[in-house]
C-alpha cells in the first residue's frame, strides 16, 4: 500500500484515509503507484475525456482503454502482433468494471490535436483504409475513438503495409533513414 500525504484527494475532495495507492472516489493515482506501463508513478490519461486509462487486453495483448468514452490505445508493438482477420473484443479488466463517473467529468468534444497516452507527443488523425484513427508521431501508436472491432480490423492491414514500406511511421522511417547513412 502507498502512503501519501493528502488528507483529502486533490481532485475531487474525497477524505482519505491516507494508506489508499488510488482515491476510491475518482480513481485518482497517487504518487508512487505504478500500475500501467509507462513512466513509474503514473498512469496515462484518456487522450480525449483526460481521465485515467485503464488495462485491457485484445486477443491476448495488453491495450489500454477508457471506461468513459470507450477509447482504445494500442502500442506499435501490439498492432504489429494481432492478425487483421478474425473477430476482436476488448477485455477489460476489474479496476475498470468498478468504474464510476467522477462527479466533476463534463463530456467534451475531440479536440483537434490529442496526446499520445504513451509518449505524451503529439498525435494526427491518419486514414488507414476507411478508419481514421490518431497515429502518434513518435512512437507509432494508434488512438481508436470507441472502435467497433470492424473498425480496428480495416485498420490493421493498412498499419503494417505502412510498417513494412517505411512510409508513415516514425520508427520504420527512422530505422530506413539509419541505414542509408551507414551505407
Amino acid at each position: 500500500m502507498a502512503i501519501h500525504p493528502h488528507k483529502s484527494c486533490p481532485r475531487c475532495d474525497t477524505v482519505l484515509a491516507g494508506s489508499e495507492p488510488a482515491c476510491p472516489q475518482c480513481h485518482l493515482p497517487f504518487a508512487g503507484v505504478s500500475k500501467l506501463a509507462g513512466a513509474p508513478g503514473t498512469q496515462p490519461n484518456c487522450p480525449l475525456c483526460r481521465l485515467p486509462l485503464y488495462p485491457a487486453v485484445l486477443a491476448g495483448l495488453p491495450v489500454l482503454h477508457c471506461a468513459e468514452c470507450k477509447g482504445t490505445a494500442l502500442k506499435r508493438e501490439t498492432l504489429m502482433k494481432l492478425a487483421p482477420q478474425g473477430a476482436k473484443e476488448v477485455t477489460v479488466g476489474a479496476e475498470e468494471l468498478n468504474y464510476k463517473r467522477p462527479s466533476f467529468f463534463e463530456p467534451r468534444e475531440k479536440p483537434p490535436v490529442l496526446v499520445c497516452p504513451f509518449c505524451r507527443k503529439r498525435m494526427k488523425v491518419v486514414p488507414f483504409g476507411k478508419v481514421k484513427p490518431d497515429l502518434c508521431g513518435d512512437c507509432a501508436a494508434l488512438w481508436f475513438d470507441g472502435p467497433a472491432p470492424s473498425d480496428l480490423n480495416e485498420a490493421l492491414g493498412p498499419y503494417k503495409w505502412k510498417a513494412a514500406k517505411g512510409t508513415g511511421l516514425s520508427r520504420s522511417q527512422s530505422r530506413r533513414e539509419r541505414m542509408a547513412e551507414d551505407e
